[in-house]
């Protein structure tokens, strides 16, 4: 299956499931980032599953967010074979830097707790952005991947309120991220969902 086939399987489920992001999270804050947020962040999603581990998006809806864990995978690293956990960022437009919501607590139940969806060391947050030749409001083909990097590393960048957006985010430059190669020549060619049963990579 071609990858413009595999996107045209998909792509219903996945204007879905931006909507119901959408309809759940969409707010005063979460306008400044842009209208197409929750689009980019599925986009993204789907972009890593094919491109990257030859599977499938995680569709599931979660009511307090996926914690930032779009897909697991099976990586050579460091001459060990193990599992990592992959967080694609997308942005509706040229992406320029990554961005991660920088490490900060909330109570819940009366406990710190790390919020959801804040950089983890032991995560690969990869860029994803929407290329050019789209259609005007929405997504024609797959997006691609543009470089990647560990939290640990994320974690070193300066943090602030990326123009005058509501999260704390580190702020990586594209040009300073890892080419997807690098993850490529790793990749043992096993992917999996979060709590699900691993499965061979399908391209």
């Amino acid at each position: 299956m071609t990858d413009e086939e595999w996107y045209q399987l998909w792509k219903p489920r996945l204007v879905e499931h931006a909507k119901k992001r959408r309809e759940k999270n969409y707010g005063p804050q979460m306008q400044r980032w842009g209208q197409h947020q929750e689009q980019a962040a599925v986009e993204g999603e789907a972009a890593l599953a094919r491109r990257l581990l030859g599977g499938e998006p995680d569709l599931r809806f979660f009511e307090r967010g996926d914690g930032g864990v779009d897909n697991l995978g099976r990586f050579g690293i460091d001459g060990v074979d193990r599992w990592i956990t992959l967080n694609a960022k997308a942005v509706w437009k040229r992406p320029v830097y990554l961005l991660v919501r920088s490490l900060q607590e909330e109570m819940v139940n009366g406990v710190m707790r790390p919020q959801v969806g804040h950089v983890r060391p032991d995560v690969y947050y990869v860029l994803s952005g929407r290329p050019p030749r789209q259609g005007e409001e929405g997504n024609d083909f797959l997006w691609p991947l543009h470089g990647f990097m560990r939290g640990d590393k994320v974690m070193t960048y300066p943090a602030d309120y990326f123009m005058g957006n509501a999260s704390h985010v580190h702020i990586v430059p594209a040009e300073e991220l890892s080419p997807m190669s690098e993850l490529e020549a790793v990749y043992r060619g096993w992917w999996c969902h979060r709590g699900e049963k691993w499965r061979r990579a399908e391209w």
